[in-house]
């Protein structure tokens, strides 16, 4: 059960991070470029930390994600 918890947290976390991501996105390219660009870049640097966790916890059931 615990591992279910960890993914599916992990699991809102990267709706979440998309969310963000998406909005950035539309902002760099209609609104403010330099900022959005910089932020979407921080954005998919954090849903590839959590994808990784998200990986690992499925591969490894009963240890956690480190």
């Amino acid at each position: 059960m615990n591992d279910f918890y960890a993914i599916s947290l992990e699991l809102c976390k990267i709706q979440a991070i998309v969310s963000c991501l998406d909005d950035a996105i539309t902002s760099a390219v209609t609104y403010t470029p330099s900022d959005a660009g910089d932020q979407a870049i921080c954005l998919v640097d954090l849903l590839q930390e959590h994808l990784d966790k998200l990986v690992a916890t499925a591969e490894h059931p009963g240890r956690g994600a480190a």
